[in-house]
């Protein structure tokens, strides 16, 4: 009953993990360049209470929003890849499926990796994990030469979901300031850890890392931008074409 409503589910693009598959630990990787570029790993050890049946594994990648969907690249050296779709225009879905019989109760070692679209020498970098099975310990790493000043990390609240980069920063700035949860920065300053232990299913979580001055160029940024709108409401009542204001 419940494979057909997970079937039924997906059909609308709602991806349903099933009870039978669990995830002890889930251990995200993140390797930046000197020029920005990026290569994800991604490494889950899985217990199957009952062997796996179509459409019960997938993994979630991001891709550029204008490219091919045959044209992504994901490397696995235990699964065979199945259907694949968009969740969104930059988020690729991958159904695939074990190699080799899995053992029920034993540990199974997934893994599966791929290169983000775009530059990743940015001021503030975002990662987010959305619990979709049931999760022991999420780990994130992020390794960059350039060099990390801070890190704040937080359940993502349900207005901001929607909302631009800008407002994310704005909001991590605040948990910055406010004292909010602060992922690990060893003594090198180029590497980051973020822990999450028993994950909510179904509940997303954001980190947002400031590399080195991304602090400072935020603020300032979002001072200009502020200021910027300012003039802008203040140019357009000085506009003959504007409604006098009573």
């Amino acid at each position: 009953m419940m494979h057909w409503v997970r079937q039924a589910a997906r059909r609308f693009g709602i991806d349903v993990s099933p009870a039978t598959v669990i995830c002890p630990e889930h251990v995200k990787t993140v390797g930046i360049d000197a020029d920005g570029r990026a290569r994800i790993d991604v490494r889950e050890t899985l217990v199957f209470l009952k062997p796996p049946k179509s459409g019960d594994l997938w993994d979630v990648c991001s891709m550029h929003p204008e490219a091919a969907l045959d044209t992504f690249v994901r490397q696995s050296p235990d699964a065979i890849e199945g259907r694949r779709r968009r969740r969104s225009r930059d988020t690729v879905v991958i159904n695939w499926k074990p190699k080799d019989p899995v053992v029920p109760y034993a540990l199974y070692d997934h893994q599966y990796s791929w290169f983000p679209p775009g530059s990743h020498a940015q001021p503030a970098l975002c990662a987010e994990f959305h619990c979709e099975k049931r999760t022991g310990t999420f780990v994130l790493e992020m390794i960059t030469r350039q060099g990390f000043e801070a890190a704040v990390a937080f359940p993502r609240p349900g207005w901001i979901h929607t909302r631009s980069e800008r407002t994310l920063v704005k909001y991590a700035l605040k948990q910055l300031e406010r004292g909010g949860e602060r992922p690990a920065i060893d003594d090198s300053g180029q590497r980051v850890e973020w822990r999450i232990a028993g994950p909510r299913l179904g509940r997303r979580y954001v980190c947002v890392v400031f590399q080195r001055y991304g602090v400072a160029l935020w603020q300032d940024a979002l001072k200009k931008g502020v200021l910027r709108n300012k003039i802008e409401q203040l140019m357009g009542r000085l506009s003959p074409d504007a409604t006098p204001l009573p």
